[in-house]
């Protein structure tokens, strides 16, 4: 039986992409094309998770002013509503994308504010999950959740026998590396804010080979140099084939839908990489986050160069 998948966002938004040729400070901009859905981390991992044809639903937090609003988005895909309404509105996240550049600005507003005992009802909602099911946390957390209650809601997932896969930044990505999840998807950006210091390819691969050694899985994303896919010991590099770039928003939401997806259907590694690093292509070759076209998903999949990387082979230690 293939696994169910649940995402959890516990800090949800209304994300609205503008696109206009290049952005001036300081003065007026004429945007000539925006698009606006419910989202945040988890939400977008779900979506395209769906449209994969996967099991899945959506946990976490949501704002009641914008309750009516996801649950029809999440029902029109075929994602289970799972979140937990408390009072408020959700934030705003505004990408403004420059056509001349490929340059993506964001504006991320503030969002719910809440007590760690917001906590509670999600968590209880996870542990009703059939056992098996892959677990999603993704996203940064609300105000008022702190680092502590985080790393409890954690644990107690992954004592609870769930694989657990959590994608975040900053202090929230500490607190998770201190719970050891069996998976994370780190940027190159927010690896060099784990380690505080710039790093080269060559370095970040370095670092994450470190991280290898406690977590299962690490995938990292490289941006329009690919993605390293660490996994049981061997490390495998998945280049993308040539795409012309719409948008970047989305991209490692989808890059970690199709790496789940792929898990839960127990692929061979290179054919969950390859499938998570179209997933991510397409990503990219749009306004917007979803599968379009499976058809045209596989096309994007039969670019991807696959390398495999015996030299940073890391040696793996007892969890």
């Amino acid at each position: 039986m293939i696994p169910p998948i649940m995402t959890i966002t516990l800090n949800p938004a209304l994300d609205q992409t503008v696109m206009l040729d290049q952005l001036t400070t300081g003065t007026l901009n004429l945007v000539d094309q925006q698009h606006s859905t419910p989202g945040g981390k988890g939400v977008n991992v779900a979506r395209v998770v769906s449209d994969l044809g996967g099991a899945v639903s959506a946990g976490g937090l949501l704002g009641s002013q914008h309750r009516l609003l996801f649950e029809d988005y999440l029902s029109q895909h075929g994602i289970a509503l799972r979140q937990i309404c408390v009072e408020g509105s959700v934030r705003t996240n505004v990408k403004v994308v420059e056509r001349s550049t490929g340059r993506v600005t964001e504006l991320n507003l503030p969002g719910l504010g809440v007590t760690d005992d917001a906590l509670k009802p999600v968590l209880d909602s996870v542990l009703r999950q059939p056992a098996g099911t892959l677990i999603a946390v993704c996203g940064s957390l609300p105000a008022g959740i702190s680092q502590t209650a985080f790393a409890e809601f954690l644990n107690t997932i992954k004592e609870a026998g769930f694989f657990l896969a959590v994608d975040t930044r900053g202090e929230a990505l500490k607190t998770a590396l201190s719970v050891a999840p069996n998976l994370i998807k780190p940027n190159l950006q927010e690896l060099q804010e784990l380690y505080e210091e710039p790093l080269s390819s060559s370095e970040a691969l370095v670092k994450a080979a470190d991280l290898h050694k406690f977590i299962d899985h690490v995938v990292l994303s490289m941006g329009e140099s690919g993605a390293w896919f660490l996994r049981d010991g061997d490390c495998l590099h998945a280049q993308p084939g040539n795409v012309d770039i719409v948008s970047t928003v989305g991209a490692g939401d989808s890059l970690l839908a199709g790496y789940l997806f792929g898990l839960s259907h127990n692929f061979p590694q290179h054919q969950t990489a390859g499938l998570a690093t179209a997933c991510a292509m397409e990503a990219v070759s749009q306004t917007g986050v979803g599968i379009q076209c499976l058809n045209r998903l596989e096309s994007q999949r039969q670019t991807v160069v696959m390398t495999t990387c015996k030299e940073h082979r890391p040696n793996k230690v007892g969890r």
